[in-house]
């Protein structure tokens, strides 16, 4: 392959964000647990916070109980005891091992998201290398003009996939955050009348996960997509009006992406 073609075969595989993907994918399922022992000890130190905030709970609870007492139900106030000491044992418990839950969560999802990943090889495999067999037979000037066209193209191409890539940084990053301060907010699950800000967060939480999902979607999706414009090329390379869907498809791609956290809260119920 001479060098103008390996310049143009560069420039395609920017314009249609070939191998994006797959690279993407790597990154959400191979990046976000290697700072696990970081969040754990983290979250160790938050543990006095939250064992603070349940002892708090649990001494409003008992004002409660026993502002009840004063009301005659004296008979079935030991049994609500027994379960206020059982809500607090399992609080404990939940301070302790939530990190650990959380990260059982995010390996789970990640692997769900590599089986979505795989299915990319398959979907977009062959798209580039087709369209360079068109491009390999034409003449000098129609490889000229084809530069000329995919450099600012190709320019959409690199911001569309340097807002890809800060969508999925942001997101590892949140999901290592919910991780380290897990423990705050699951301490309150046991306890029905505070337990918004637990179910909030396992909202927000579950919200960050399906996003990784519905990037790797999108992508697959836009794969997809572009494998059937390159394979509509024509014969006389005339491929102008191709690679301007191209361009505008990469904007959509880059405003689904930055719209995906919204939409996966949406989903769980929090939009």
């Amino acid at each position: 392959m001479s060098l103008s073609e390996s310049i143009l075969k560069w420039l395609l595989e920017a314009t249609f964000l070939d191998d994006l993907g797959s690279d993407v994918i790597d990154v959400i399922t191979g990046t976000g647990l290697d700072t696990t022992g970081f969040a754990q000890v983290i979250s160790s130190i938050l543990i006095p916070v939250a064992v603070s905030l349940i002892g708090i709970i649990f001494f409003l609870e008992m004002i409660e109980k026993f502002t009840q007492m004063n009301y005659g139900r004296e008979q079935d106030m030991w049994v609500e005891f027994i379960l206020l000491g059982v809500k607090l044992v399992f609080a404990k418990a939940i301070i302790d091992y939530s990190p650990q839950m959380i990260e059982a969560v995010i390996v789970f999802g990640n692997e769900l998201i590599g089986d979505l990943g795989a299915l990319g090889t398959e979907i977009s495999a062959g798209g580039i290398d087709d369209l360079m067999a068109e491009i390999e037979d034409a003449g000098r000037w129609e490889k000229i003009t084809l530069t000329f066209t995919l450099i600012p193209l190709a320019f959409g191409g690199w911001i569309t996939g340097f807002i890809v890539k800060i969508a999925i940084y942001s997101r590892i990053l949140k999901l290592i955050l919910l991780q380290t301060f897990s423990p705050i907010p699951m301490a309150t699950l046991p306890f029905k009348e505070y337990n918004g800000m637990s179910k909030r967060f396992l909202q927000s939480f579950l919200g960050t996960v399906l996003q990784g999902g519905m990037i790797v979607v999108l992508l697959l999706l836009s794969q997809q997509i572009s494998e059937v414009t390159v394979l509509g090329l024509s014969d006389d390379m005339s491929m102008f009006t191709e690679l301007i869907r191209a361009l505008f498809l990469n904007i959509i791609l880059a405003f689904s992406i930055f719209k995906s956290e919204a939409w996966s809260k949406e989903v769980v119920g929090l939009g």
